[in-house]
């Protein structure tokens, strides 16, 4: 996930992402429940986006960057990531060194 950052896709859904990994998507779906404790899928998904999307916000050569704009990016609608990353958003532009 980190390396190919397949989660930025727009629109990834369990069925795209367990053809390119070659398994039944029923398989995928208990690894990420199960196996890693995810509630689902998009809880899965968000995990990475709002994680890249926090190292974007405390990154200095990204000051400049809208919030919004940080979001798209990852691959999210707004209205799935942004509230999660407005809260968050003013303490992680603050640890931007200056």
């Amino acid at each position: 996930m980190t390396v190919e950052r397949i989660y930025r896709r727009e629109r990834l859904t369990i069925g795209l992402l367990s053809a390119e990994l070659g398994v039944p998507d029923y398989r995928l779906r208990q690894l990420i429940n199960e196996g890693l404790g995810y509630r689902n899928f998009n809880a899965f998904l968000n995990h990475y986006r709002i994680g890249e999307a926090k190292a974007a916000l405390v990154d200095p050569e990204q000051v400049e960057v809208p919030v919004l704009t940080i979001a798209m990016d990852t691959g999210s609608r707004p209205r799935q990531i942004l509230p999660q990353l407005n809260f968050a958003a003013s303490p992680w532009r603050e640890m931007r060194p200056r």
